[in-house]
């Protein structure tokens, strides 16, 4: 069992080299292509009674922690500076209105073309609304340092609000006041218990010297995602 899950792991591992040299020839961002094997790697394997045990376990995980670095990988090239918070603000207020404007056009497109109910409808249009950073950090890589910040700031902002308002949706009785107390009491909090998190922990790092440093930063990241 111990050879057949290192096999498999330096399988995914070469699968994945593969992907990211692809994704450069093609022009696409890793990420679509991954998409795209999988979609078509799944009935293929169908096709021919094959199955990958666990599969449906370590996905969401791998995902989770591959988003993580993506994410991570692009906010260090972020120098947080007094001049740079005008810009930063601007992609916040570009990724609360984009992420408004586009969730409000996708569901008057599916309350029209698939008679859904508003709520059906917002709640299918949300995880289209948002601008994926799995996506949009990877292709900023041909931007100037400005604008592959802005990219960074305005892709993280419209992930966090896709998830905060698409499970407060999900968990709320459909009603206004519902999905406000939903929003309050799961979103917000905890945003602001992982905003404390990240401060302790910045806090923390300033305070500690040689690599292992940023050990603390990555177990606190992955463990709430994990957890969750």
């Amino acid at each position: 069992m111990t050879y057949q899950a290192i096999f498999v792991a330096s399988m995914f591992l070469l699968l994945a080299f593969g992907i990211e040299r692809i994704s450069r020839i093609v022009g696409l961002p890793s990420v679509v292509v991954l998409i795209a094997t999988g979609l078509v790697g799944k009935p293929v394997l169908a096709a021919f009674d094959l199955t990958i045990a666990g599969i449906d376990t370590a996905v969401p995980v791998i995902g989770t922690v591959g988003l993580v670095l993506i994410v991570l990988e692009g906010a260090l090239d972020i120098e947080l500076r007094r001049e740079r918070l005008q810009a930063a603000a601007k992609a916040f207020v570009m990724a609360g209105a984009g992420f408004v404007a586009c969730t409000a056009a996708f569901a008057s497109m599916a309350v029209v073309t698939l008679t859904l109910p508003w709520f059906q409808a917002t709640l299918l249009a949300v995880p289209f609304a948002v601008i994926s950073s799995a996506v949009a950090i990877p292709s900023s890589a041909f931007l100037p340092p400005s604008g592959r910040e802005f990219v960074v700031y305005e892709s993280s902002v419209s992930d966090i609000l896709g998830v905060m308002v698409f499970f407060a949706l999900l968990n709320s009785d459909g009603t206004m006041l519902g999905i406000l107390n939903s929003l309050a009491g799961g979103g917000i909090l905890s945003l602001l218990m992982a905003v404390s998190c990240a401060v302790g922990l910045t806090l923390i790092m300033l305070r500690l010297d040689g690599h292992i440093r940023f050990i603390p930063l990555l177990a606190g990241m992955f463990g709430p995602c994990l957890s969750g």
